[in-house]
């Protein structure tokens, strides 16, 4: 996903295929689901961060991409 959003911010018509985690040849095992809980971070009155994508279009912006 997010090389298909570096992408798509830009303007670039490139094809990306994505695979799945099994097909990527790493040394380390992962998880399938690693994802954290950020119940916590609510409940103590943190604010949530922005999603990824927004961060990804500032940062393309900041170095003058689309």
């Amino acid at each position: 996903e997010l090389a298909q959003e570096i992408f798509r911010l830009a303007g670039k018509s490139t094809k990306v295929h994505a695979i799945l985690t099994q097909e990527y040849a790493e040394k380390a095992k992962r998880p399938l689901n690693s994802r954290l809980s950020k119940d916590k971070l609510d409940e103590m009155g943190f604010r949530r961060l922005p999603p990824w994508q927004d961060a990804l279009a500032r940062y393309l912006a900041e170095i003058g991409e689309p």
